[in-house]
């Protein structure tokens, strides 16, 4: 049974009503968003609010909107986000991402999307929107992200790198611009199972880093770098 809670640094997740759960990748991503001119994020999809929380401890000058869909996901990461020190700069709204509107564009927009188009579904409609892309798909997201972001911002996602090739076709179908490429490996002794992209509408300098979690039984020291300012242990 999963964790109810799931206690960081600066901030406490609980996770009941929540049918993804706090992972490692997820932290990972959050740990990595970047932070230089933005002041103002949306996180498309919050769950437990795990990513909104993460960016307000990096990026103490930014206001974050965070949408979620489902309402009890959407209770809790209010809850989360309510019982934390940054409360006064993250709003938590109960929206459709197809519905939302926003009068300003955003700096940053990071999304952690349903992983998996055309498989098997959970009987759970939880567990589908959270993991399935039942209520919207990564190019929908992609597609939305663009309507809402400054010309000049930067759009971040976490994807399953079996999913590599089919997501890069449709960046490039609908222009985005891939700044930076995190491939994400368990261990050296494993492939690539997660990548995270930092992508733009305008042309930059294209960068990829490689990131390994573990190295035997110890986390690495680039994956203790990233979380050291989240996780207890380190």
């Amino acid at each position: 049974m999963a964790n109810t809670y799931f206690q960081f640094k600066q901030f406490i997740i609980h996770q009941d009503q929540c049918a993804m759960k706090v992972c490692t990748d997820s932290c990972l991503f959050g740990s990595l968003l970047p932070v230089r001119k933005i002041q103002t994020a949306l996180d498309m999809g919050t769950g437990t609010g795990l990513l909104s929380l993460q960016y307000a401890q990096l990026n103490p000058g930014a206001t974050i909107t965070a949408l979620e869909i489902d309402a009890n996901a959407c209770k809790q990461a209010k809850e989360n986000v309510s019982g934390s020190i940054f409360h006064s700069r993250i709003q938590v709204i109960e929206t459709d991402i197809h519905n939302y509107t926003s009068p300003n564009r955003f700096d940053l927009i990071f999304c952690n999307p349903p992983f998996y188009e055309n498989d098997l579904v959970s009987p759970e409609p939880t567990k589908n929107i959270a993991y399935h892309s039942t209520a919207i798909t990564i190019s929908q997201i992609l597609s939305k992200a663009k309507e809402l972001l400054q010309q000049n911002g930067t759009c971040c996602i976490l994807i399953p790198a079996t999913r590599k090739d089919a997501v890069e076709e449709i960046l490039q179908n609908q222009q985005w611009e891939i700044h930076h490429r995190y491939l994400v490996y368990p261990t050296p002794k494993h492939a690539c199972f997660r990548i995270i992209y930092e992508l733009g509408l305008h042309k930059a300098p294209f960068r990829e880093t490689t990131i390994f979690i573990k190295e035997g039984h110890q986390y690495t020291k680039d994956f203790i770098h990233a979380l050291k300012d989240f996780y207890l242990q380190f």
